[in-house]
């Protein structure tokens, strides 16, 4: 369970430091993987935070091919990142264009971003109909991570 939720459900306020942090680090990671894609040749869009099932969309100019970017930005300190039963949805709905971007983000903001990509994560997985999300570890994914294609 999310320690987000243990605190909001015991009345326990989120830590305003913490919450900047995430920020700041998604914001990064989104911002790398719009570089990545760009270097690939695609024109990428971040969507709006609240958008379901990914973070960028990415268009290939020469085969008009769209491509959907769940971004995932993690600190050298963050074991576990998490991913919704809906990112899930979206990724074996479109298995060949869906990407996972593991992003590893340095804690020295003069430092680049490392990003890496999972293509078709979820194809041997079928979420309990009742499942709200999955706990990744974040070294496993790593070992399975390609360069962005």
């Amino acid at each position: 369970m999310p320690q987000g939720l243990i605190d909001q459900l015991s009345g326990t306020p989120p830590d305003p430091a913490e919450t900047a942090d995430k920020m700041e680090t998604d914001r990064r990671a989104v911002a790398a993987v719009l570089q990545a894609e760009r270097a690939l040749g695609r024109i990428p869009e971040a969507q709006s935070h609240s958008n379901p099932g990914y973070d960028v969309l990415s268009i290939d100019p020469e085969t008009g091919t769209h491509y959907f970017i769940e971004v995932k930005g993690h600190l050298p300190r963050t074991t576990e990142i998490h991913i919704s039963a809906q990112q899930i949805s979206k990724a074996k709905s479109l298995p060949y264009r869906w990407r996972l971007a593991i992003v590893s983000v340095p804690d020295d903001l003069a430092q680049p971003p490392s990003v890496r990509y999972l293509r078709d994560p979820f194809f041997d997985y079928t979420p309990h109909f009742a499942q709200t999300g999955l706990p990744l570890n974040v070294a496993v994914l790593l070992k399975d991570a390609r360069d962005p294609c």
